[in-house]
Parts: C-alpha cells; structure tokens; sequence
C-alpha cells in the first residue's frame, strides 16, 4: 500500500507505511534474486516501524494530474500469491483502501469486500 514517492521514506509521517516496501525490497534482493548487495539499515535516520494502517492520502494534485493527462490502468496480479501481507492488513483494517488489483482474488485470499 502507498505511493510509489513514499517508498523508502517519503514523509515522516508516511515512513511507517514505506517502510514495509523498503524490507521487502532488501530482502528479495537478498534472499529471492541472490544479488550481492550490502544495504546497511542502521543508516536511515529514523526506526524502521512498519504499519500498513496507517493514514495515506490515495488523492493528491499529482496523482489527480497524473490521471487527467495520462488515464488510470489498473495494474493486474496473476496469482494470489503474490500480494503482500501487509496489502491484506490494510485491506481488513480500512475500508477506504480497495486496490481493483486485488478484487478477482478476494476468495482465494479470504478478504470480503
């Protein structure tokens, strides 16, 4: 869950929802792709926190831009598999939060609309 300028950190106040991206992202990089890159975590300025609960603004000028000169195509997700718990924890704790992404696997994931 986010935007894509909040992943690694974007505000402070948005951290603890990017922050999630940002272990996932090592760790695929680490254990999934085998690519020997040393990412040392102590580095970033604030505690890594994570909650995908947290409160996000999915309207903003940029993205109401973004979607008047560009259109809007929801992404697709081929397997079920694939979506991060932390999606599934936001999914069940707010209801402003339904990516269409995710709406054709709602049984597979055991989530209700």
């Amino acid at each position: 869950p986010g935007g894509h300028g909040a992943v690694g950190g974007g505000t402070v106040e948005q951290a603890p929802l990017s922050n999630a991206a940002l272990k996932w992202m090592v760790k695929t990089i680490h254990d999934d792709a085998g690519i020997p890159l040393e990412f040392d975590l102590t580095l970033v300025p604030y505690e890594l926190v994570e909650d995908p609960c947290i409160d996000f603004p999915q309207e903003n000028k940029l993205t109401k831009f973004i979607r008047k000169v560009g259109g809007e195509q929801a992404r697709g997700i081929p397997d079920p598999k694939h979506v991060h718990p932390s999606c599934l924890a936001r999914w069940n704790a707010r209801g402003d939060y339904r990516p269409e992404a995710i709406t054709p696997h709602l049984a597979a994931l055991n989530l209700k609309h």
